[in-house]
């Protein structure tokens, strides 16, 4: 389901809470709770956890649910479909979950499982990584064909359809969202569901590990709902100052790349 203009732009950003001790995940929930952006609980904070020392993922949905925000759990469950739907159902029943994710390459029949399981969490389904590129994939034996044989035109169509395919069985399971690099929005216009996009970088960041990237009025701009943004909020180049001055740099340019938008395009 394609999100609706009414979004607040504080509440298109996702916070990846990508920690392994508590008091620097806490630091940026209380710094930015007030806001109304999202929280992501991932791999790191989620592994850390796993200490009864270091309980980053109970306390954060509690410190995080109290101040009325809200919460992905970035579990990125990839399994055969019955483990796919007990992780589902566990993931619903943490209490204050607004929404968890899967791997497309799970398959049909995980994804069933996992929308039925999901209890009121939605689930948004994993695409392609946005640290990978067209090399990374023939690496792997993706498309049959050496990168040295394509043009950069092809290899993106090559991308692009792998990740609609993905997006039209999420949708016909019954997931709410697809995870994408902002560059296969334009291929997945006509498919209504919520558009989360990681790779996000604005210019005055660092591009990181991310490849398929887009600066947040781009991404904006061509139909995502919600823009997954790390380290350039959360560990601002020190000419923008801390990471309240980041976020609302960010802000600013969600609001000029909504101005972008054509009129009538879904999500706006």
């Amino acid at each position: 389901m394609a999100r609706d203009g009414s979004l607040s732009l504080a509440e298109r950003i996702i916070i990846p809470l990508d920690f392994s001790r508590p008091e620097e995940a806490f630091g940026v929930v209380e710094m930015l709770v007030s806001s109304g952006c999202w929280f992501k609980l991932g791999l790191e904070a989620i592994t850390a956890s796993l200490n009864p020392d270091v309980p980053i993922v109970a306390n954060c949905i509690k410190l995080i649910k109290r101040e009325g925000g809200r919460i992905f759990f970035d579990g990125k469950f990839c399994d055969i479909p019955n483990t796919v739907g007990a992780a589902a159902a566990n993931a619903a029943a943490l209490g204050g979950v607004d929404a968890f994710n899967m791997h497309a390459w799970s398959g049909r029949k995980a994804m069933l499982k996992a929308v039925a399981n999901r209890g009121q969490a939605e689930v948004w389904v994993v695409t392609l990584l946005t640290s990978l590129g067209y090399e990374d994939l023939a690496d792997l034996g993706f498309f049959g064909m050496p990168s040295n044989m394509m043009t950069g035109y092809a290899k993106e169509g090559k991308i692009q359809y792998l990740v609609r395919r993905m997006a039209v069985v999420a949708k016909e399971c019954g997931c709410q969202g697809i995870i994408c690099s902002p560059r296969e929005l334009p291929a997945l216009q006509d498919i209504s569901l919520t558009k989360i996009t990681p790779g996000v970088r604005p210019e005055w960041a660092s591009q990181d590990d991310q490849k398929r990237i887009m600066t947040p009025r781009e991404a904006i701009a061509k139909g995502a709902d919600f823009l997954v943004i790390g380290r350039p909020i959360t560990s601002p180049p020190p000419t923008m100052g801390g990471p309240k001055e980041a976020f609302n740099r960010v802000l600013d340019e969600i609001l000029l790349g909504l101005e972008e938008r054509p009129l009538g395009k879904v999500g706006a």
